[in-house]
């Protein structure tokens, strides 16, 4: 997704309104609402409708996610913004999937990938 994304305006440090449980599905998130969950911390982009749809077929929309419109903060905004969402649909959930303690996919990521290097160099 990163490379559909080169040269899209960030704004870093974006904090979801709702409450999420983020999954673990390989090698990217999955992410369902959930008043048991916690807040999302992540990227906001600003993107032009023709990369909106071209990141629609990239994230199986509306097969395997559903693209939602959520509140976001960022920044010391004390009001809101509109952004999208990708949220997995119920036909993509597997109760089997790793549930990520944080909602911080890149660190969780980052420290598997860790593991994966410790348990191959032993």
């Amino acid at each position: 997704m990163l490379r559909c994304l080169c040269g899209a305006p960030s704004i870093p440090l974006s904090v979801s309104q709702s409450r999420y449980i983020m999954n673990d599905l390989g090698y990217f998130p999955g992410i369902i609402e959930s008043d048991k969950g916690k807040f999302i911390l992540g990227e906001l982009y600003v993107v032009s409708d023709e990369l909106l749809k071209r990141l629609d077929v990239l994230e199986g929309c509306p097969h395997f996610y559903q693209r939602k419109l959520v509140d976001v903060v960022f920044g010391d905004r004390e009001y809101p913004v509109a952004a999208y969402i990708y949220v997995l649909t119920k036909a993509s959930l597997n109760p089997m999937d790793t549930k990520i303690p944080a909602n911080d996919w890149r660190s969780y990521y980052h420290d598997k990938v860790d593991q994966i290097k410790a348990d191959v160099m032993r």
